[in-house]
Formats: C-alpha cells, sequence, structure tokens
C-alpha cells in the first residue's frame, strides 16, 4: 500500500509569480504600478517596484541584472522588467546610452518597457489617441490639462486601471503603424509605448478574484439569524 505524503502543498498564492520591476520616474512610475499591486492585492514578495539610483538607461538596466543575480541565490524573479523612456525632445532624439541599454537588456534577458518619448504617454493613451511625433513637455502638458499628472504625482490611478482596454489596442496601434513604415530605430519610434506589454503580463499573473455569495441557499430565517444588517453575503468586490 503506497504511503501517503503528508507534505503541505504550496497555495496558490504561494505559487504565484515574482516580478522585479526597476523604474526610472521615482514617483509617477513607482505610484502606478503600487496601484496595481495594491488594486489586485499582491504582496510586495510577489512584485517589487524599485525606484531609481542612477536614472540614466544603461544604469537601469545594470541595477536590474544585479538585483536579479542577487536573489537567485534565495528566491529567484521569474520576471525582470526596466521601464525607462527615450525622452524625445525637439532638440534631442534620444538619450545618451539608449542603444547600448536595449543591448545589453536583451543579451541579459531583462524585459523592457519603453515609452517614447515619455512614461506620461502610456497615461494619456487612456484618455486619448497620440498618433503624431511628440514630445516630452507636450506629453507632460496634456496629461496636466486633462488632470491625469499634476505634478509628477497620477491623480486617479485607479481610473487609469480601469481603462486599460483603451489604452492597449492605441498603444498596439502605434507599434504596428512603425512596424508597416519599416522604423525599427527605437529612438525614431516616436509615439510609441510598449507599458501596456508589462501590464498584461502582471494581469495574467494576478488575475482578478471575485468573492460572491455561497452557491448553496440559506433560508430567510437562517440567513437573518446568521447576517447581521449590512452584512457583505453576495456582495461581488470588483478589482480594476
Amino acid at each position: 500500500m503506497a504511503r501517503r505524503s503528508f507534505q503541505r502543498k504550496p497555495s496558490q498564492r504561494e505559487q504565484r509569480k515574482r516580478f522585479l520591476i526597476v523604474v526610472e520616474g521615482a514617483v509617477t512610475e513607482c505610484s502606478y504600478f503600487n496601484a496595481i499591486r495594491t488594486s489586485r492585492k499582491i504582496s510586495t514578495a510577489n512584485i517589487q517596484v524599485v525606484p531609481p539610483g542612477p536614472t540614466s538607461p544603461i544604469e537601469i538596466v545594470n541595477r536590474a541584472v544585479r538585483l536579479r543575480d542577487e536573489q537567485r541565490r534565495s528566491d529567484s524573479y521569474d520576471e525582470v522588467w526596466c521601464v525607462f523612456d527615450v525622452e524625445a525632445k525637439v532638440t534631442q532624439p534620444a538619450r545618451e546610452g539608449l542603444a547600448e541599454a536595449l543591448r545589453n537588456a536583451d543579451e541579459k534577458k531583462i524585459k523592457v518597457a519603453l515609452s517614447n518619448p515619455c512614461f506620461e504617454l502610456w497615461l494619456l493613451l487612456h484618455h486619448e489617441d497620440c498618433t503624431a511625433w511628440i514630445a516630452s513637455d507636450a506629453v507632460q502638458r496634456r496629461c496636466s490639462e486633462l488632470n491625469i499628472v499634476t505634478d509628477k504625482k497620477i491623480q486617479d490611478a485607479t481610473g487609469i486601471l480601469s481603462r486599460h482596454d483603451e489604452a492597449k489596442p492605441r498603444a498596439e496601434n502605434q507599434s504596428q503603424s512603425h512596424n508597416r513604415n519599416g522604423t525599427t530605430n527605437p529612438a525614431q519610434r516616436n509615439p510609441e509605448t510598449t507599458v501596456h506589454r508589462l501590464v498584461d503580463a502582471l494581469f495574467d499573473a494576478f488575475p482578478q478574484e471575485e468573492i460572491s455569495s455561497p452557491r448553496h441557499p440559506f433560508s430567510a430565517a437562517r440567513t437573518a439569524s446568521a447576517w447581521p444588517s449590512g452584512a457583505t453575503l453576495g456582495k461581488i468586490w470588483m478589482r480594476v
């Protein structure tokens, strides 16, 4: 007769992926990804958002590589992402070291969510489309006009997350347009953001959960005695 194993099986939460996200912006990017983590009740052990130290693209990639390699000694990350900008301006098509950073990330198996010109473009796409070349300051000014971001602070993170299905196809259309035109240099693919790829990876790893009423019906008398006024039986918690 086979002996039963009494080893505890890992819970679903314990089996979830672990993400390391190294961002460029200390305020806007951190607040956005932390809003995703909070909205889906994800532990900081599963999504670690690292605010910037040095903020050049190559330094961000190098930091992600170092943190990933250090963590391999214990509980390694399933996915490691860097989030940074091209920072296109009228007098500057791309920031110094961008090509080297992207090449290094590819060699080291680090994923990059790149925005051209800046991260705020991704936030803007939740409210309106953007198909023509645009500079960083123009994107930031438009986000301020629409009260999306003020002083680098996202004003309604929950509202932004609820519009993901509007922003994603706009971002995909930007990339498809550059592909049709044969534009392959990331510095020249303006406007474009690939942040939605990271967001989709997070949403796939941490799907929305619903809490619904029990399947077995209760009698009116039992329900009245078992649950006080204002009980949450039958309520569904909708997470963005």
